[in-house]
């Protein structure tokens, strides 16, 4: 190994002193918008329906087969990312049960049981990529896929 006798074009050389040390130090200049380009690359998500699989970059999440998370993505990579999508929609395509048709307690199980869908997806998939991202989220009753 050599050591550098120059610093890289990305870099501003720099120190860090005290009374106990002086220690060479690269600051390395960032360019956000490539930094951003190339993470909006990774998080571009697909879903295999045949496999139950979600893909998103590199990686997949493998989801339990003909499930309710199954059932969730197949509704919900139907539709465009950012696409606020009411939750009775999905619940129907997921169940076929329409929420007019259910009583006010069906109803709010219903609900529920989408909500918690989704959570247990945004689980599985913070799991496998290590992350606080979630792929959907629940607002006002509705749901949208965020990449």
């Amino acid at each position: 190994n050599k050591i550098q006798a120059t610093f890289p074009k990305q870099a501003d050389f720099s120190s860090v002193a005290n009374d106990t040390y002086d220690v060479p130090v690269f600051l390395l200049r960032v360019d956000e918008e490539r930094v951003r380009e190339v993470l909006g690359e990774n998080l571009k998500s697909s879903f295999d329906d045949k496999k139950a699989v979600i893909q998103i970059g590199k990686k997949t999440v493998k989801l339990p087969q003909y499930k309710n998370e199954h059932y969730f993505c197949r509704a919900m990579f139907q539709r465009k990312v950012q696409e606020s999508v009411d939750w009775s929609l999905v619940f129907e395509d997921m169940t076929g049960s329409k929420e007019e048709e259910l009583s006010e307690d069906k109803r709010t199980k219903a609900r529920k049981t989408t909500q918690d869908t989704m959570y247990a997806l945004n689980t599985r998939v913070k799991k496998v990529f290590n992350t606080d991202d979630n792929l959907f989220t629940w607002e006002n009753r509705s749901i949208k896929r965020n990449f």
